[in-house]
């Protein structure tokens, strides 16, 4: 080590002095955060924006808001904010023309009970569900030697036993409360057969409408703060 003047002054009572080499130089990270629909609002609730240099983008169709701080710097700031539908939710594959076979629905639905606003009505549905398979084997021997009209007859059978309506209750989206929507079982006879899937208007009507009723909310914070914000 070469030779040191140093010049000691005030209360200093220790002095340390390192050698060998310095930490390599690095880059700094660049920022890019993916949370729920709320997380950009609350980093710019916290970090604050600066509206020369930070932008909001926006889809309602994608259901995603993206936060860009510092948009020219090569190390620029990211957090982006999905809305995303419940898992839950998804399972019972409503208004997406699935077809159930009897016996799966209500298996599903049986494990899926808590979701029902009124439990003795899944407790119904599940036991015409199961029950089904053998009426309509039933009324089609019944009906085969009278005009061969098998399948109205199963129909019938079919519309005057099984509920075809139910309600259920539980968040719609991640991150926000529930809702209480009715969803129709759907049913259709081929042959020996019968096709099962489940719809639900209100349903679909929530998701627009708290979809644009949420993002909307978290836009607005953007708009109050200045930034510019485009949607696309």
């Amino acid at each position: 080590m070469e030779n040191l003047t140093v010049k000691i002054e005030g209360d200093t009572k220790e002095l340390v002095i390192r050698q060998g080499s310095a930490l390599p130089a690095r880059e700094p990270n660049r920022i890019n955060i993916a949370g729920n629909i709320l997380a950009p609002g609350n980093w710019l609730d916290i970090r604050c924006g600066d509206p020369r240099v930070d932008n909001v983008q926006f889809s309602r169709e994608k259901m995603e808001i993206v936060f860009t701080k510092n948009e020219s710097d090569a190390y620029s700031t990211t957090i982006v904010g999905l809305l995303k539908l419940n898992e839950d939710l998804k399972k019972f594959k409503i208004n997406e023309n699935h077809l159930w076979a009897t016996a799966d629905l209500a298996k599903f639905l049986k494990m899926n009970r808590l979701f029902f606003a009124d439990a003795d009505q899944c407790g119904k549905i599940i036991v015409e569900l199961n029950s089904l398979k053998a009426k309509i084997q039933t009324e089609i021997e019944q009906s085969q030697n009278n005009r061969g009209n098998s399948k109205s007859l199963v129909a019938t059978k079919i519309e005057s036993n099984i509920p075809l309506k139910f309600k259920l209750k539980l968040p719609v989206f991640i991150g926000f409360g529930s809702k209480i929507f009715t969803v129709e079982i759907c049913l259709e006879t081929s042959d020996r057969t019968v096709q099962v899937w489940l719809e639900s208007a209100e349903l679909h009507e929530i998701v627009i409408v708290e979809r644009d009723k949420i993002i909307s909310a978290e836009i607005n914070k953007f708009d109050k703060a200045g930034l510019p914000i485009i949607e696309y």
